[in-house]
């Protein structure tokens, strides 16, 4: 891995984001989160998991979380323009379409000027790939 950032992430995949940010984020309360990641912290200093790279074959494995890390930072302020150049090149993923909501949401200056029709075409495809709490708590 050439980029000493994402060679960080994929190493502890663990953003630089408050506890309560973290919450927020996957949508639970922030002594729950709390909870989550001192077991976490545990676990991995009782399976005396180690502090490198991985190798080749585990990155596969490390994908998804390194995903919504990614996604996590996005959220701390992402380019909407470099967002919208992905969702141009073809099929948008789980973060791609999440993000995208945020986009269309930060580009209206109130809630009347907010392209509600694109909100739930966005989440109905969310829906279609990946039906997590997100998706469905603003299913009707």
């Amino acid at each position: 891995m050439r980029d000493d950032r994402l060679r960080l992430i994929f190493t502890c995949c663990h953003p630089t984001l408050s506890t309560e940010e973290v919450a927020r984020a996957f949508l639970v309360a922030e002594p729950a989160m709390a909870q989550r990641l001192v077991r976490a912290k545990r676990k991995i200093k009782a399976a005396r998991i180690p502090y490198r790279v991985p190798d080749g074959h585990e990155l596969p494995d490390r994908l998804p979380p390194v995903l919504a890390v990614v996604y996590l930072v996005y959220n701390a302020g992402l380019s909407q323009a470099i967002l919208r150049g992905r969702l141009r090149r073809g099929l948008p993923g789980q973060y791609q379409l999440q993000a995208a909501v945020n986009a269309v949401h930060a580009d209206a200056a109130t809630i009347e000027e907010t392209d509600w029709p694109q909100i739930v075409a966005l989440y109905d495809e969310l829906l279609a790939i990946a039906p997590t709490p997100i998706g469905r708590s603003t299913a009707p």
